[in-house]
């Protein structure tokens, strides 16, 4: 049984597709369909990412803010 191909799997198989329609062979064609979703995922990890450090960020900030106004109203 073979396993249900997930998004990325589904855009290497769509990828392979045009390359093979552009003339590549079909290994070239699998090779460069695997560096293009090899670029995809990396693209999606950075904004992942860049959501869960802004996420940290605003936690940080928040958590500054409270002390700050501890600390003045023990002043």
């Amino acid at each position: 049984m073979k396993k249900a191909a997930d998004h990325y799997g589904e855009y290497l198989e769509a990828e392979k597709a045009r390359q093979i329609e552009k003339g590549c062979t079909p290994m070239a064609a699998e090779n460069r369909a695997k560096r293009h979703m090899s670029k995809r995922i990396l693209r999606d990890m950075t904004v992942e990412w860049r959501r869960a450090v802004s996420q940290i960020d605003e936690e940080a900030h928040g958590i500054l803010a409270d002390r700050a106004t501890y600390m003045m109203a023990a002043e």
